[in-house]
């Protein structure tokens, strides 16, 4: 591990200076480190825990196994400024698998079944023992071990390969993070979305090089913001550096609330940057910052003040635009809905209720929908009611994602599925297949996996659609064991040892962002790093792909070629292409392969593909002939005809 952390220290980046500082900063000192008194009450601990965990009477069974528990995790992770120490990571899980417990299960199906692993700590490569281990897990409704269950029978690794046993484990946990979504009104506040760390990287370097345009993802929601408040574009336009620098985002809080400009729609958006945790869209990763539910209601509260001077007040105190009416009406429709969940401000359903009626002329029937829905603040509860209000608010804003879920969930509990799949009906919400999000709720998947589960059972779908949408939305409920950012964490603060151990934990539940992570910290061209970036590949993940391309755009045409290979031999059809054209334009170039690349990847393919692949072998044959005709080679034409 120490040598993985050395080499991503010393791997060149794309500012001099600062790699010079860090690596000065970070460098350890050339005197080995002498343990000091809190060294020594850290190890007296570990002895502890260890007599307690395996050497406990039968009267303390209770206290052994919380011991066992601490252990492991200390041991796995390293706390404290300790070594991780796998092997005795290992004792104290099989201790404590003995009496049962889910979570010792898990870890243990973890440390014997992932490549990462074995290869840097030598823990035997055991997949029965850790398919066993997960199976037992997976009983007890143990989540990583459901996930990593399910992603190994998606892709048959370890287990026969069934796409009907993973959709009824991904099912499974899809409906579990549903059910505590919906635990909270509206929807409970859903997790940052999960970017790959080198995409982050470069998005990084080209907002450093070319600070006048937007380098950013085009799916993150962004757009959706840009279009409904001019302070988003404004502020990334004359400050790029937020989109990678968090202390600069603080910064530049501190420099807007501070200004005495009054703009209502600057406030406005501190505001909902607090309540959402991130300056661009709910819960991005991307130009994150804490939230705050105080400061945003205090914000919000400002905003709504320059229109209703006291909260129970009814008539307005002054006549405003019908711009700045519109920011007013949006804060009045947060801080409703900051009342009736009680975030930043003590609950209180008429008070919400009394934003939301106020906020009506714009935004607020979705919070009087959410009203009558639930029975609220004395409305009764009437669903049909409530879909009026989410109609009107889809009507007023076709791209406002919570009305338009709901009325997909009022759909889904009618049976009617095809109100459901007009509530999802629209390009703004449409996730893909990738690891991005344009609206990070988990409802939105969910709801469109069982659509598709339906269709399944109709035979209008394929069981991976439905899968992948289940896949989805269990990832992203990741409230109680926030793996995937444990890691980015640690990369953040550059323990490269814990990020990767993270990392490799994430990509075992088959999560591409997580694989791509781990290959990008192994070394982008050894052999086990091609393994993760083939298993992201194989889940759509275009990250292996550039990395491929960009071996080629180095000047190493034969190591983009082997790197195009090793994806091939994994069922990656989009690199049978690669591979085609890199034979055939090669020096010399290779036909005959260049075909049996090409005819390897129409096998199966989509037939939206076709006028594709008539281009391709179009332009293939012409080259044959003028290359035969060149070089007088008729023998060329022959040999091309019968591959």
């Amino acid at each position: 591990m120490q040598s993985i952390q050395e080499a991503h220290d010393t791997a060149p980046r794309t500012n001099a200076l600062r790699t010079l500082v860090r690596r000065w900063m970070l460098s350890p000192s050339p005197t080995a480190p002498t343990c000091h008194v809190a060294c020594q009450v850290r190890d007296y601990a570990v002895r502890l825990l260890e007599h307690l965990a395996f050497h406990a009477g039968p009267d303390a069974q209770a206290i052994a196994f919380d011991a066992a528990w601490v252990l492991g995790e200390h041991s796995l992770w390293g706390t404290h400024g300790a070594t991780p120490n796998i092997s005795r990571a290992l004792q104290a899980y099989e201790r404590l698998a003995m009496s049962g417990n889910a979570s010792a299960h898990a870890r243990l199906g973890f440390l014997y079944g992932s490549p990462v692993v074995h290869s840097l700590f030598g823990v035997p490569d055991d997949p029965a023992r850790a398919v066993a281990h997960y199976a037992a897990a997976a009983k007890q409704g143990e989540r990583h071990a459901t996930l990593a269950l399910a992603h190994r029978s998606l892709h048959g690794l370890g287990v026969r390969e069934s796409c009907m046993r993973a959709l009824h484990l991904y099912e499974h946990e899809a409906h579990s993070t549903y059910t505590q979504s919906q635990a909270v009104v509206g929807g409970r506040m859903p997790s940052y979305t999960k970017w790959p760390v080198h995409l982050l990287e470069q998005w990084e370097q080209r907002t450093r090089q070319m600070p006048h345009l937007l380098h950013l993802p085009p799916k993150s929601g962004i757009f959706w913001r840009y279009q409904r408040h001019h302070m988003v574009p404004k502020i990334l336009e004359e400050h790029p550096r937020l989109v990678y620098d968090a202390e600069f985002r603080h910064e530049l809080l501190q420099i807007l609330e501070a200004d005495p400009s009054e703009d209502l729609e600057q406030y406005l958006f501190l505001a909902l940057a607090l309540y959402h945790g991130s300056m661009v869209y709910q819960s991005e990763s991307i130009a994150a910052v804490p939230r705050d539910f105080a400061r945003s209601a205090e914000l919000a509260r400002l905003v709504v003040h320059h229109y209703w001077p006291v909260d129970l007040a009814q008539a307005p105190s002054k006549t405003l635009n019908e711009h700045d009416l519109s920011v007013v009406a949006e804060a009045a429709e947060l801080l409703g809905m900051q009342y009736l969940r009680g975030e930043g401000v003590t609950k209180d359903e008429h008070r919400a209720a009394l934003w939301f009626e106020r906020s009506r002329r714009a935004y607020g029937e979705y919070g009087l929908g959410l009203l009558d829905l639930y029975g609220l603040a004395g409305h009764v509860r009437d669903p049909d009611a409530a879909q009026t209000h989410f109609a009107n608010r889809t009507f007023i804003t076709s791209a406002y994602p919570s009305a338009r879920l709901e009325v997909a969930k009022y759909g889904l509990a009618r049976g009617n599925f095809t109100l459901a799949r007009e509530g999802l009906d629209t390009p703004l919400l449409s996730f893909g297949d990738h690891w991005y999000a344009v609206y990070p709720r988990v409802e939105q998947p969910y709801i469109e996996g069982l659509v598709a589960a339906e269709d399944l059972r109709h035979g209008n779908a394929t069981c991976g659609v439905a899968t992948r949408k289940f896949k989805e939305a269990a990832e992203r409920g990741d409230w109680a064991d926030p793996i995937y950012h444990r890691g980015t964490a640690a990369y953040a603060r550059n323990d490269i040892p814990t990020a990767l151990l993270a990392f490799a934990l994430a990509a075992e539940q088959g999560m591409s962002s997580a694989q791509e992570n781990v290959a990008y910290l192994l070394e982008s061209r050894t052999p086990l790093a091609l393994r993760f970036w083939a298993q992201s590949a194989v889940q759509k993940g275009e990250g292996a792909l550039h990395m491929c391309d960009a071996q080629l755009a180095s000047g190493s045409r034969q190591a983009s070629i082997d790197c195009f290979g090793h994806l091939a031999r994994r069922g990656i059809r989009v690199a049978y292409w690669r591979l085609g054209w890199l034979y055939e334009t090669s020096l010399p170039p290779d036909f005959a392969l260049a075909k049996r690349n090409y005819d390897s990847a129409m096998q199966d393919g989509p037939h939206t593909e076709t006028l594709y692949a008539f281009l391709v072998y179009l332009r293939l044959g012409m080259r044959v002939v003028w290359h035969a005709a060149r070089h007088c080679d008729p023998w060329l034409l022959w040999a091309f005809a019968t591959a």
